[in-house]
């Protein structure tokens, strides 16, 4: 039975895993770069560095500010609500991102390289990605918000719902904002654009903050948030669009609109046919498993180009797999 007082194992865990995961880092790392003594220009890369710090300082402190502004109007009650809410966004789109985080690399070493043709094939294929995986996740989340609100927090996190909600249109905002930002504008050395937005952000989100959270709460707090993160995506826009050209393909773009809202259907009929028999746990699960079969599936029927890719690949890994098991058994 966890107690309030677990707080401090929780921080132990939390402190041993980063830790951990860092020390694991460098042992690995060392197989494939030598560390010595050179002649480094630390100078040369303590601008971008402290400009990115700065960036980092500005985020974590406008999204804390959230909290301590709830605390100040309401009390620890709405600000649990709140930040209940916004930790499940924010793993989400962790998820979503980390499927292109991996395009950074190839991206950021074609723009240094000039090789813009080639960047930008990537950075449609990653928009591409986060919408195919982004949208659904907003449906998903909206549709099933009550139900996860009542598993993870309880009947008495009820106003975490519309906050939940609510909050489902940042999976998509994040996701953009990092390829904008994260990947492009950082392969380019633009890291004070990056500054530049999080700064216009913390500054509508405080004046929203205020203005909203004494008269909507909770719900006030996410709006703010939304339209600040909308703003900071819109800035990072307007700073990186000359380095990329974005191509809109009408079919590829058209098949998610019709897989997203179909889904979007069965979650509802799903949730109203299987509500009166079964606990919110089953039906959650239930309905989760039923919706990514059928959104990918509905992908597949409309030839959806990222998914057919996909499924190529894996299917390729897979008969690899099983030639090498058959070689092994017949050696």
């Amino acid at each position: 039975m966890k107690k309030p007082s677990d707080y401090l194992k929780y921080a132990l865990i939390l402190c041993i895993a980063t830790a951990g995961n860092y020390f694991f880092n460098i042992c690995i790392i060392k197989r494939y770069i030598s560390f010595g003594h050179y002649k480094l220009n630390i100078v040369g890369h303590l601008k971008p560095v402290l400009i990115l710090l700065a960036s980092s300082i500005a985020t974590e402190l406008y999204l804390t500010l959230d909290s301590i502004m709830l605390e100040y109007f309401y009390g620890s009650a709405n600000v649990a609500y709140y930040t209940n809410a916004t930790k499940i966004v924010r793993t989400l789109y962790t998820v979503v991102i980390a499927v292109v985080a991996t395009f950074y690399p190839r991206i950021a070493y074609h723009l240094q390289k000039g090789e813009n043709d080639e960047s930008n094939f990537l950075v449609n294929r990653a928009f591409k990605i986060i919408i195919l995986l982004g949208v659904p996740c907003i449906i998903g989340l909206a549709g099933t918000a009550e139900n996860i609100v009542l598993i993870l927090f309880g009947s008495e996190y009820t106003p975490s719902i519309n906050v939940l909600k609510m909050a489902s249109i940042l999976i998509l905002v994040f996701s953009i904002a990092y390829i904008l930002g994260h990947v492009i504008l950082i392969s380019v050395g633009k890291e004070n654009a990056i500054l530049r937005a999080t700064i216009v952000g913390a500054i509508i989100n405080a004046i929203l903050n205020y203005i909203l959270i004494p008269r909507l709460q909770q719900d006030g707090a996410i709006v703010a948030s939304i339209s600040a993160e909308i703003v900071v995506t819109a800035v990072l826009l307007v700073s990186s669009h000359k380095y990329y050209h974005l191509e809109f393909n009408k079919k590829y773009y058209g098949s998610i609109i019709i897989a997203s809202v179909a889904m979007a259907v069965e979650i509802v009929i799903m949730t109203q046919l299987l509500e009166p028999v079964l606990s919110n746990a089953a039906r959650f699960i239930i309905v989760v498993l039923i919706s990514v079969v059928f959104y990918f599936g509905l992908l597949l029927i409309v030839k959806n180009e990222i998914v057919i890719t996909s499924l190529k690949v894996v299917s390729k890994n897979v008969k690899r797999f099983c030639s090498s098991l058959n070689h092994g058994e017949n050696g």
